[in-house]
């Protein structure tokens, strides 16, 4: 026989009743979102037309089902396949947008009326059930059903007013007043001759070779003038200034610490030359640049962690310097008497950074909610941990003789461990969230131990 051919079919008047009755359903909900939607919308997902489409697809398909009972096989087949593509779309979809009680119910109901009309329809040219569609039925829709109510059952939560973390613009430094554009008005790069003096520092004392050093420091003269003359002035990275994007254009970090170590070299130079003046000189130089970067108001975390490591190239330098007796403890105690790092100064990275991370969750990340991923509870938990961080990284810094940890120490380490045993849990809501909180915030949990073994290492010398 033609399965193409119209055959009479004698139906029950239950599987025609739950025909018309989706079908009409889904065609008015599909005109609801329809006329809900705006051609404004700024969404990628345009939620409404494609519901609107969705719902379309399986009025229409029910409407014909109906229709194909009363009257043709050929109408019960194929709207039947259109009903099963479109509810199995309509989960894949449905598990990333933002649900109603009135769409996951509707969406059970669906899944559950298809399963009874499959269990009880059997093709009028076969004698048999669709039983791939029920086990398909059975194994997809009814559990991912149930997935989509887990996203009604368990909400996104209400954004928190994180403006205590707020940072207000800086004003832009002039040129002539940044030392990072006097640094690099010789260019963005050092000579070659700069790795070589880092070659001579690196085997100090005993591959050192004063002939060989008096040459380079010849040649490096232009960038250590320039770096001093950097000393007086501010730090800023003019590319990045109140931009607090994760993919902010930084400046080169690492010249700095190129910088820096060539005014290592010159301060182990000149003392090896008798001139003491000018190695202290150069000796702190690093110190002071360090001091300027942390202390700036537009300063980063990466931009922090450099100014800190610059501040080692000249607390090593000034070691290096008492080991060579050109400078007592005493003259390296008055040199640093205004060199040690207030912690409150870790309060601009870490708003800057929780700024940041704000806009990648509000870009990067902007899908509706679900039940594998809130937006807002990040957010928030994100919000809640950095305000702790910025409480806690800015305290005084206390060294016992225990070095036991402080409360907030503990704090903060237990609520790091709570998102990594909870981060791959499924069983958890959003899953994808708290994945993402355990990398960043663990990135983030050393830092003001930093700042404190700067301040430990000032205060040694000034004992």
């Amino acid at each position: 026989m033609n399965i193409f051919q119209p055959t009479t079919v004698r139906a029950s008047k239950k599987l025609r009743l739950i025909s018309w009755t989706l079908g009409l359903l889904f065609v008015l909900s599909a005109v609801n979102f329809f006329l809900s939607t705006s051609p404004l919308t700024e969404s990628e997902f345009y939620p409404s037309l494609l519901q609107t489409l969705f719902f379309s697809l399986l009025g229409g398909a029910m409407l014909l089902l109906a229709w194909g009972i009363v009257r043709y096989t050929r109408w019960v087949r194929t709207p039947l396949y259109v009903v099963f593509v479109s509810n199995a779309l309509l989960f894949v979809y449905s598990t990333f947008m933002v649900l109603d009680w009135v769409e996951a119910s509707s969406s059970l109901v669906v899944a559950i009326l298809l399963f009874i009309y499959l269990k009880q329809s059997k093709s009028i040219l076969t004698g048999r059930r669709w039983l791939g569609l029920q086990i398909f039925t059975i194994l997809a829709l009814l559990p991912g059903t149930l997935f989509i109510l887990l996203t009604v059952v368990f909400p996104d939560e209400r954004l928190l007013d994180d403006s205590s973390l707020q940072l207000d613009p800086a004003a832009v430094l002039a040129p002539e007043e940044n030392l990072y554009v006097t640094v690099t008005d010789l260019g963005t790069e050092l000579p070659g001759s700069a790795q070589e003096a880092k070659q001579l520092v690196d085997g100090y004392p005993a591959e050192w070779d004063q002939t060989e050093a008096n040459r380079l420091l010849g040649t490096l003269a232009p960038q250590a003038a320039a770096y001093l003359a950097a000393t007086e002035q501010q730090y800023q990275c003019p590319t990045s200034v109140n931009d607090f994007s994760m993919d902010a254009d930084f400046c080169e970090l690492n010249l700095l610490r190129d910088y820096a170590e060539v005014a290592q070299f010159a301060a182990i130079t000149e003392a090896r030359r008798g001139n003491s003046a000018l190695a202290q000189e150069y000796a702190m130089a690093p110190i002071k640049v360090g001091k300027a970067m942390v202390e700036s108001d537009n300063v980063s975390t990466i931009e922090y962690l450099a100014g800190l490591a610059s501040m080692n190239i000249g607390l090593d330098t000034l070691a290096i310097l008492e080991e060579q007796g050109v400078l007592g403890s005493a003259a390296i105690a008055q040199l640093l008497e205004s060199a040690t790092i207030p912690t409150e100064t870790l309060r601009t990275p870490l708003q800057r950074e929780y700024l940041g991370m704000r806009l990648t969750l509000e870009e990067s990340l902007d899908i509706p909610q679900s039940y594998i991923y809130h937006p807002n509870r990040t957010r928030n938990e994100y919000y809640t941990f950095m305000s702790a961080a910025v409480q806690n990284g800015t305290r005084e810094c206390v060294v016992t003789a225990s070095d036991t940890q402080s409360a907030a120490d503990q704090e903060m380490i237990t609520y790091l461990e709570d998102q990594r045993a909870k981060a791959f849990n499924p069983a958890r809501p959003n899953i994808i969230g708290n994945i993402f909180l355990t990398v960043v915030l663990s990135s983030l949990s050393g830092v003001q131990n930093n700042v404190c073994e700067i301040n430990e290492r000032v205060a040694e010398y000034a004992r």
